[in-house]
């Protein structure tokens, strides 16, 4: 009795086949959580919560470097004559247009010098200028100049090759400055080298000519300036009209004199063949010079055959006005270099 009622006590307690099959689903609901939760658990810890980083800058330069060539290929070796060309800015927009609208240069003709090349056409006239006076001489003018009157003595010394030439000058009232001129003498005229202007023993002005370059250094810009071969200071172009007289053909109306100011400033004179007047000295010959590209001022220059074409009167006008005015006193009977 006691045997059957165990039996029908554990009878009574056996699940039922629906109860096994739930129990069964939540055993594998509960291990597949736990499993899918272990396969999420290392994920979650690597991956932050807030926004991923940018990339550090090192990063990117070291994908700029070649990678390094693979086992056994060797990689190639930089060509040491290969040209590396400047790093130079690029130019404006108007520079490059200003190359693009130049010309290309010429041939360079090697028997031309850089002075030569920029010398003005009228200048390189090719004839061989007759000799100015060879000995040493001078000549004194009376100078008229602001209403007062005074004396102008003009000093002419040749030495081989090469001359020297001043002009002193003083009114009643006071001295002017001294102009001295010194350079070489050629079959086309006089070159000069240097100018100076001074008043008592130190220069005021200064010119210093550099007939090979095509310059000139003046003391009043304390700079260099382009100048033409056979450009005249403000002395020498006296001179060299003389010289240009004396070798230039009966016929010949006009003559062309290139001189220079204190500042650089270039000024083209043009001679021309006037007329007799009135009040020319007796024998000479009347050159009126006037800037090529005008302004009003006006060289008068009464040059006489007998005394080698040297002026026995000069005289210089600003729009009409007269400004100063030399004539002859004393001098050399004979300059003309061909009488014996």
């Amino acid at each position: 009795m006691g045997k059957v009622a165990a039996m029908t006590g554990a009878a009574c307690y056996s699940p039922s086949p629906t109860a096994r099959h739930w129990r069964s689903v939540g055993w594998a609901v509960a291990v597949s959580s736990v499993l899918h939760a272990l396969w999420l658990w290392p994920r979650s810890i690597s991956v932050p919560a807030s926004a991923p980083q940018r990339p550090r800058a090192v990063e990117v330069r070291l994908q700029a470097h070649a990678a390094p060539a693979p086992r056994g290929v060797r990689a190639p070796e930089p060509n040491p004559t290969w040209p590396v060309p400047p790093r130079h800015a690029a130019p404006p927009i108007d520079a490059q247009q200003a190359v693009a609208d130049t010309p290309p240069p010429g041939p360079i003709d090697p028997s031309v010098s850089p002075a030569a090349a920029v010398e003005p056409p009228e200048e390189r006239t090719g004839r061989g200028l007759k000799a100015l006076p060879p000995t040493a001489w001078e000549a004194r003018y009376t100078l008229t100049m602001a209403g007062e009157e005074g004396v102008a003595i003009l000093h002419w010394r040749p030495e081989g090759d090469r001359y020297t030439l001043s002009l002193e000058r003083s009114l009643a009232s006071r001295a002017l400055p001294t102009w001295h001129s010194e350079g070489q003498l050629s079959a086309e005229g006089l070159q000069p080298l240097h100018f100076r202007a001074q008043r008592g023993p130190r220069p005021r002005e200064r010119m210093t000519f550099l007939p090979e370059e095509g310059q000139a250094h003046f003391s009043a810009l304390n700079a260099t300036q382009p100048v033409a071969a056979l450009t005249q200071d403000r002395l020498s172009w006296l001179v060299q009209l003389v010289a240009l007289t004396q070798a230039a053909a009966p016929e010949t109306t006009e003559l062309p004199v290139t001189r220079v100011g204190w500042r650089g400033n270039t000024q083209q004179l043009v001679f021309r063949r006037q007329p007799p007047q009135a009040e020319d000295p007796p024998g000479t010959v009347l050159w009126r010079g006037e800037l090529r590209e005008g302004g009003g001022f006006e060289i008068e220059a009464w040059l006489d055959p007998q005394r080698g074409h040297w002026p026995r009167r000069l005289r210089q006008r600003f729009e009409g006005e007269p400004r100063s005015e030399w004539v002859l006193q004393a001098g050399p009977a004979d300059l003309d270099p061909r009488a014996p």
